[in-house]
């Protein structure tokens, strides 16, 4: 099914409030777009009757798999684009507008082929650059906390509990990837291990899953990076 341009937005515009706000509503998404509530209400019908979103009895909006899947794929296709402008010089207002035209027009392979052309040269997205961390596994509860607990070492993280779509596409290029590997899945371990191995990212494997396992794993590697910068400083 072809899902419209209009229909991507709304779906990006889903995920950009979840992770700001923690739940989403048709007037959320009205005051972040600028539109009456009533045109929200008739995008959000169509998108819970074409299977990208539904809706709880407190009418909270939560992205399905496909719907998810769409909303990263037009948002890491917007930071990247409006990065990119904005390292040539564009201003940023006009490289956000820009990127939010070009995220709809190119094609996948494209995008991948530029995307990982400009990872090959360094470069990294305005988000990528700020979290240098990804969790894979841990306590779905704990989420929350493994952000903050690497917020204490200077770090921000990405953490995926459970598989919700391609982690090719989330991963980015962080410094560390760890992995909580006695609650994760072995497809989860492999996929992620994969892409550490393509963009030589490193690994540490950890058994438990606990505040205290992922406080020792940032404390080593927060000192060992300590030590790199003196050493070639």
């Amino acid at each position: 099914m072809i899902v419209k341009e209009s229909a991507e937005d709304y779906l990006e515009t889903v995920l950009i409030l979840k992770n700001r706000k923690g739940t989403v509503r048709s007037v959320d998404i009205a005051a972040e777009l600028g539109v009456s509530k009533a045109s929200v209400c008739v995008a959000m019908r169509n998108l819970r009757e074409g299977g990208y979103i539904y809706m709880n009895h407190d009418y909270e909006i939560t992205l399905t798999e496909s719907g998810q899947e769409i909303a990263e794929t037009m948002y890491e296709r917007h930071l990247l684009f409006s990065q990119l402008l904005m390292n040539l010089g564009v201003s940023q207002k006009q490289a956000v507008r820009d990127a939010c035209r070009m995220e709809h027009v190119i094609s996948a392979e494209s995008f991948q082929a530029l995307k990982e052309y400009l990872l090959r040269r360094g470069f990294q997205s305005a988000e990528e650059a700020d979290q240098k961390e990804r969790i894979v596994g841990g306590n779905e509860g704990m989420a929350c906390q493994y952000a903050d607990i690497c917020k204490c070492y200077g770090c921000k993280a990405k953490v995926f509990t459970k598989e919700n779509g391609s982690l090719k596409k989330k991963m980015g290029c962080p410094d560390l990837l760890i992995l909580f590997t006695n609650t994760v899945s072995h497809k989860m371990v492999i996929s992620a291990s994969q892409e550490a191995k393509r963009n030589n990212i490193s690994v540490v494997r950890v058994h438990g899953s606990s505040a205290a396992a992922l406080h020792t794993v940032l404390a080593e590697h927060c000192s060992a990076r300590q030590k790199r910068n003196i050493c070639h400083a």
